[in-house]
């Protein structure tokens, strides 16, 4: 994506705290740090104000929190299949109460997954990969022999998933019950102004269990797409739009698509500035 919008305006991309070629987190790695990390990064890099925001997942979580506590910096917000306060509160899906205990019983297997490959960094098993077939690695391996690589030099690390364990337990709620993340992501009608935001929905976000019947699975994926209707509310100039064909990683499902909304807000923004 960085490539394609380059050709269009600036675009930086960063690692969080604890991913990539960052360092080590320091603190929860919560949406409210994840804010004033990035703010702190955009500040030191001198990099010029307003900024249209991308963000993808968990990521939409942050650039919307960003753009609630530094109005003033950012000019729009693109979502990518956004997350979003409450979605882990699955009682409010319209689904039996069994099916959405089994989806809060998935959400504290990522968790309990996170720490067993943490402990497995931390003991240095990681860093055989090529002869573990871990599922805390890349596997199935990339085409790319260089990005598998890569990928497995960075998950061998326990930096990696001391930050993704604290994302989960932050995200997905910890042993407590609780969703630091909500805590900060709640937001109020038209909060955002006019600022132009574009909600992008996935054409299909299956629930992560495999025995939903099809109906369920219809009224799982209807809560998600009625959540990202309320942000795109957030804003006089916000829409949602469903790419077709698309799961959650719609940037590599339908590249193009998201290259087009994020070119339509930039354009839209320096019209209006």
């Amino acid at each position: 994506m960085q490539g394609r919008i380059a050709q269009t305006t600036t675009v930086c991309s960063y690692d969080r705290a604890g991913y990539g070629f960052s360092d080590a987190a320091s603190r929860p790695s919560d949406a409210a740090n994840a804010v004033d990390d990035l703010h702190r990064l955009i500040e030191r890099a001198k990099l010029p104000v307003p900024v249209v925001l991308v963000g993808h997942s968990n990521g939409g979580i942050y650039a919307s929190l960003y753009a609630r506590t530094y109005p003033s910096e950012v000019a729009g917000v693109v979502l990518v299949d956004p997350g979003y306060a409450g979605q882990q509160h699955f009682e409010r899906y319209g689904l039996p109460p069994g099916k959405a205990a089994e989806l809060t019983a998935a959400n504290g297997r990522y968790i309990a997954d996170a720490r067993v490959c943490l402990d497995k960094a931390k003991s240095g098993e990681l860093l055989e990969r090529e002869s573990t077939g871990s599922s805390c690695l890349d596997n199935a391996n990339k085409a790319d022999a260089v990005l598998h690589a890569a990928l497995n030099s960075e998950k061998a690390q326990p930096k990696y998933y001391e930050a993704n364990l604290s994302e989960f337990e932050n995200t997905f709620g910890s042993v407590t019950g609780e969703n630091v993340n909500d805590h900060e992501a709640y937001f109020e009608a038209n909060e955002f102004g006019s600022m132009p935001v574009i909600v992008l929905t996935a054409a299909r976000h299956p629930a992560p269990v495999s025995d939903f019947s099809s109906e369920e699975q219809a009224r799982y994926y209807a809560a998600w797409k009625r959540a990202h209707d309320v942000i795109a509310s957030l804003s006089t100039d916000g829409k949602n739009i469903v790419v077709p064909n698309s799961g959650h990683f719609i940037q590599r499902d339908q590249p193009a698509t998201l290259v087009r909304y994020v070119n339509e807000v930039v354009a839209k923004v320096r019209i209006d500035r």
